[in-house]
């Protein structure tokens, strides 16, 4: 991995920062608190988003920016041969994020959280294994020597991401302690509590008892059977007679509508002489309308013929005008050529009058003498008949061009006469649909007529006698309120079977809560052996949870043992480098103590001088993270030292960097972040970060 470029807008104490990161060592120097770490911190908060930040979201806007202004931050990198750009900001006042990913300028992701996974995928490790693969702090230097041999080893391990696995281990530990406790709670659900017996056995005793509540329940559905079945039989005799009673009212209701038909044809007939009287007025109305509007109409006689004539002769008058303006252009084009033919033959006589008797032909070559005469008579005879010729044709041309003009106006006047004609065409059309609608009106009026007419003549004759259809109506009363009475008696019969059919439907539910109790009872039963296979399940279940428990726990021992030689191959081939091989190796003990050897035979670090036991744990330290990094299968070519140099003399810093620049092989970047300027010199390129009020500028140097 190799950082390209850096954008910083309002991230931290940078108000609009744009980096280009040059390859070697190179030196980030500032005062402390001016920011220094922040670039690095923005670098993985591009690519990790929030996890990276070391503060809050709401801490990691520049103060004094407007709520408008963005905080955001653009990241280019090449990885593995492709070119990557991140871009992460947050906007508005609830610093909403969001974030783009471009893999050689084609957008790979969108969306926060959709980055910071594609990132991780790409990369292989996440934020902390990325940031402990790549950066590396004075005190994680410090702590390697410094610690005991119980502290360094956790350190180490959880530096590598062993606690992941030991997290793993923990949960693994966690679920077959929550099977066994669930096995034993499940096993506890069998029993009854203040017995202590089987909860199925005494589940098989309510049944029975249920059992026998069902049994005298069906003896009174049978008595309440009997007595509905009897009230069915007095209701069917009470119909009887309710349905004698309402034939008799149909009877009578007949005749009664049938005196009401009379009434209502009686009204009809009377209805109908006031209708044909209304139509055949408005028929007349609509007739003197009808001759009005034919009277009108006259006048536009004869108008399609005379529309059709104009139409036509405008049609040969265009014909007339096109073929007239296609002669005039011919004759026009003609015209050109004689006055281009002219204008050759004057330029032709002119030349030879400029030559002169006495010069050469210049297509013989032969003297010209009398000849000279002869061309000029006959130049000039050609140019006037030429000219002759083409004033004959202006002469035609204009004669034509002044019958073109009659045309048009000829052919104006007819497009006016025609819209004339249009219109009045338009108003004849409009007194012919009034026409058709007036007639048609009548046509229907006329038929309405004739059928009223014939309806009035089929109820020619028709009577109606009041008194009649008075005592029909009392008749009915009567007949109607017998009805009733007996319907009443018929009424509460119904109720009296409908109540006993409620107590009858009671007892059947309750026979059917008892069915249910037991049904419920036998679901209980059910659920119980269910639970006793549930539990034999969980049983093998925890098993295997026991078994993945120790094959987990070896693996931790078998990782854990292979990584110390790791580390110490690792930090060996650092070692000999930056020693120019003067100590071929380093190796950790199993309590991960440094040992160098020198001359074949191993020291502790301590007995080595100050400068070598800082190289020590820097080889240390740059091990780990190449065991990061070919764990994550990716390949990082930067290395980030914050502060490494601690409060170590000049001499040493001296040896340090010089040391330093053996990795260059290794490492295209290796970023120094110090407070100490005195070492600007010795370095190869200088990001120098300082404060200017209340924000921080980087210069490049």
């Amino acid at each position: 991995m190799i950082l390209k470029t850096l954008n910083l807008k309002n991230y931290r104490r940078f108000k609009e920062v744009n980096i280009e990161f040059p390859d070697g060592i190179i030196g980030v120097i500032g005062l402390n608190g001016v920011g220094k770490s922040t670039i690095f911190e923005a670098v993985a908060w591009a690519l990790y988003g929030s996890p990276a930040a070391r503060t809050s979201i709401d801490q990691i806007k520049r103060n004094g920016a407007s709520p408008r202004e963005p905080c955001r931050v653009e990241l280019e990198f090449i990885f593995e041969g492709n070119a990557y750009k991140v871009i992460r900001e947050m906007t508005g006042k609830t610093l909403s994020p969001s974030a783009i990913a471009f893999m050689n300028s084609k957008i790979m992701a969108q969306g926060a959280g959709a980055v910071t996974s594609f990132i991780q995928k790409t990369l292989g490790m996440d934020f902390k294994s990325f940031f402990t693969s790549v950066f590396a702090k004075q005190k994680e230097l410090n702590a390697l020597s410094n610690m005991n041999a119980s502290e360094r080893r956790p350190l180490i391990l959880r530096m590598l991401g062993i606690d992941a696995l030991d997290e793993v281990i923990r949960e693994i530990n966690i679920d077959r302690k929550t099977k066994k406790t669930l096995v034993d709670r499940l096993s506890i659900t069998l029993l009854d509590q203040k017995t202590g017996r089987s909860k199925i056995e005494i589940l098989s005793e309510k049944i029975k008892e249920f059992e026998k509540k069902k049994e005298d329940i069906n003896i009174d559905i049978s008595r309440l059977k009997e007595i509905v079945e009897g009230e069915k039989e007095e209701i069917k005799e009470i119909s009887t007679l309710v349905d004698e009673e309402r034939r008799n009212y149909e009877e009578i209701n007949k005749e009664y509508q049938r005196l009401i038909e009379e009434k209502t044809r009686y009204n009809s007939y009377q209805e109908l002489k006031k209708n044909t009287i209304e139509i055949k007025q408005r028929m007349e109305e609509r007739n003197k309308q009808l001759e009005t509007l034919k009277r009108k109409i006259l006048k536009f006689q004869g108008i399609s013929d005379e529309i059709q004539k104009t139409i036509e002769r405008l049609e040969k008058i265009e014909e007339e005008r096109t073929s007239l303006l296609k002669i005039i252009e011919q004759k026009k084009t003609i015209v050109k050529e004689y006055d281009k033919t002219i204008r050759e033959l004057t330029r032709k006589r002119g030349k030879i009058e400029k030559m002169g008797p006495d010069a050469s032909c210049p297509t013989c070559e032969r003297i010209l003498g009398e000849q000279y005469h002869i061309l000029l008579e006959k130049y000039r005879e050609e140019i006037e008949e030429k000219t002759s010729e083409e004033m004959k044709f202006q002469r035609e041309i204009q004669i034509e061009e002044e019958n073109y003009e009659r045309i048009k106006k000829e052919k104006s006047a007819l497009e006016r006469k025609k819209e004339y004609l249009q219109q009045q065409s338009k108003e004849k059309e409009k007194l012919e649909t009034m026409i058709n609608q007036i007639d048609g009106e009548i046509q229907r009026e006329k038929r309405d007529y004739m059928e009223k007419h014939r309806k009035l003549q089929q109820l020619e004759g028709v009577t109606f006698d009041p008194e009649e259809y008075k005592n029909i109506q009392e008749k009915m009363k009567e007949s109607y309120q017998k009805y009733q009475n007996i319907l009443k008696t018929l009424n509460r019969k119904r109720e009296d079977l409908s109540k006993n059919r409620v107590k009858l439907e009671k007892t059947e539910g309750s026979l059917k809560l008892v069915e249910r109790e037991i049904n419920n009872l036998e679901e209980k039963i059910r659920e119980l052996e269910d639970t006793k296979k549930r539990i034999s399940s969980e049983q093998k279940e925890t098993q295997r949870l026991n078994i993945l428990y120790e094959i987990m726990t070896s693996f931790r021992s078998s990782l854990i043992s292979r990584i110390r030689p790791a580390l110490s191959e690792y930090a060996t081939d650092f070692f000999r480098d930056l020693t120019d091989g003067k100590y071929q190796e380093i190796e950790l003990d199993e309590n991960y103590n440094i040992l160098i050897y020198d001359r074949g035979k191993p020291y502790l670090i301590n007995r080595f001088s100050g400068g070598e036991e800082d190289l020590a744990n820097l080889c240390l330290r740059l091990a780990i993270s190449e065991v990061i990094t070919e764990r994550s299968g990716g390949v990082f070519n930067l290395i980030i030292l914050d502060e490494i140099f601690g409060s170590q003399d000049m001499i040493r810093q001296q040896n340090i960097l010089r040391a330093l620049n053996t990795l260059s092989s290794k490492f295209r970047q290796i970023f120094l972040i110090t407070h100490v300027e005195e070492l600007k010199n010795s370095m190869q390129h200088i990001l120098y970060v300082y404060e200017d009020g209340d924000i921080s500028k980087i210069e490049l140097q």
